[in-house]
């Protein structure tokens, strides 16, 4: 059975702009919170699994003690601001209250550290089968196959191998974290060498790019791509080491996932059929766990 490690943060910005921002029920803002535990429930039909690990960003990143431009070029619009600000305490919630009540236990964030390093600190500490759920593509480094296990990664469309990699650039996934040091990382506001992309970047790196201008200047901009390295490169090497609890074995019980549904309005996922297959897929169980975290 694979595990299905979650880029928390992306997961809930695809909620928030596919459902409604006045999207509520009762003392609860729901739009992030429904729109997150009905991918999750479509996840774990989709890959026949229960085994979730939850990772968050921290609101602060070490990243900006030595780059302070790093990301500044997300939401400078005042309304995407707005209603960012107004969508956090979503966030907070699914990662302290409602997960923890519905029963997952392995959810991981540490301060300073984004959720891609907690992923690579989970798929290179505790190796087994992998799905990555996310969108971004820094993390296709952390692709790996072997004769037992796989790390792939999957964008809600399609799944990436660490043999696509190889066929369709001929490189191996740990030399994307170089790929993207030479050539940027325009979501994060990283400055590539100029001028070249990732497929010039890939071709540079297996020595196929053309004598010239741009392969001089990506030989001229050593130090560049070493200090872009320590920013695209994961897990992070900050100012501590990431520590974070050993993942752990869960039990769900039936009477968790009711009242989680219950408190935010979710009737259409209390539906006979509906609640029976959430049931189904995650082996609910009778009765309730000892301890149980409210809202």
């Amino acid at each position: 059975m694979k595990t299905l490690i979650i880029d928390c943060n992306a997961m809930c910005y695809r909620s928030l702009y596919s459902l409604p921002p006045d999207f509520s029920f009762g003392k609860h803002d729901t739009n992030i919170i429904f729109g997150f535990l009905k991918q999750i429930k479509k996840l774990a039909a989709e890959f026949e699994t229960n085994k979730f690990f939850f990772c968050w960003d921290s609101k602060k990143s070490y990243r900006k003690l030595i780059y302070p431009d790093y990301k500044e070029n997300r939401n400078k619009d005042p309304k995407v601001k707005e209603r960012l600000k107004k969508a956090f305490p979503q966030f907070i919630e699914l990662q302290e209250d409602v997960l923890p009540w519905m029963g997952f236990k392995n959810i991981y964030s540490q301060n300073g550290y984004e959720a891609d390093d907690l992923i690579a600190y989970l798929a290179y500490r505790f190796p087994r089968d992998y799905v990555i759920v996310s969108g971004d593509e820094d993390l296709f480094q952390l692709l790996y196959d072997g004769p037992k296990i796989e790390c792939m990664m999957y964008n809600h469309k399609r799944l990436t191998r660490a043999q696509d990699l190889r066929k369709h650039f001929g490189i191996e996934a740990n030399d994307w974290a170089r790929v993207k040091a030479i050539a940027g990382c325009n979501t994060d506001n990283v400055k590539g060498v100029e001028g070249v992309g990732d497929l010039k970047a890939i071709a540079y790196l297996t020595g196929v790019l053309p004598e010239g201008k741009i392969k001089s200047r990506i030989e001229a901009s050593q130090d560049l791509i070493d200090f872009n390295l320590k920013l695209v490169a994961l897990p992070y090497s900050g100012i501590q080491d990431i520590s974070i609890d050993d993942p752990v074995g869960e039990t769900f019980y039936r009477v968790e996932f009711m009242e989680v549904f219950r408190e935010y309005g979710m009737a259409s996922q209390l539906a006979e059929n509906v609640f029976n297959e959430w049931c189904d897929l995650f082996y609910c169980q009778a009765g309730r766990a000892k301890q149980v975290k409210r809202v």
